[in-house]
């Protein structure tokens, strides 16, 4: 109901600045997932975590009070759903311990441009002209992008962490590193 609530929120919204519906980014509909745990790692701790960095991004930047309070209760949305997979993902490693390597496969099989959080796709392009409230300041979009993107970073690896995953904590703090010091100034640079 969250979800669907979301997108009734933002589109609405979109109809109503008169910009219309454009063209979307990827949807979740080709996760291919394949049990309840495997969902849970990929969508809960994961996707709805990326999603919930965003939405407290667009508090921020939002326009007037209305869109900060779309963003904000969105966030508080988010903020459930991503709680509700990181207790379900630490407590079965918790109690199933022989599965760890299986979770942590999870994670790793889903380091593709979105879930590794890059900056030059076309939501990163969309991001980028929203933070930077138009075309004209996109490079200034991208610097807040980037904040978001390394904030997004820092989350997914307290969230591992939580889950009892600090092996792979441990790699997403290198990923940060190397994300943050070379190719996304690179690609934004370049943009």
């Amino acid at each position: 109901m969250d979800e669907a609530r979301h997108l009734d929120v933002f589109r609405k919204r979109a109809l109503a600045n008169g910009g219309g519906l454009l063209q979307g980014g990827a949807g979740s509909g080709a996760l291919g997932i394949g049990d309840f745990i495997e969902l849970i790692s990929i969508l809960h701790v994961t996707g709805e975590g990326n999603v919930q960095s965003i939405f407290r991004m667009g508090e921020l930047i939002g326009n007037n009070e209305v869109e900060k309070r779309m963003f904000r209760l969105s966030a508080q949305d988010e903020s459930r759903h991503v709680a509700f997979g990181v207790m379900h993902v630490k407590h079965m490693l918790e109690t199933q311990p022989w599965r760890h390597d299986e979770v942590r496969s999870y994670f790793e099989s889903r380091r593709s441009p979105q879930s590794g959080l890059a900056v030059d796709d076309t939501t990163s392009e969309a991001l980028a002209i929203l933070f930077g409230k138009g075309k004209k300041n996109i490079d200034e979009g991208y610097m807040l992008l980037l904040a978001a993107r390394s904030k997004q970073f820092r989350e997914i690896t307290q969230r591992l962490r939580v889950c009892g995953l600090s092996d792979l904590a441990d790699d997403m703090d290198k990923r940060r590193a190397e994300f943050l010091s070379g190719a996304a100034f690179r690609s934004v640079a370049s943009n």
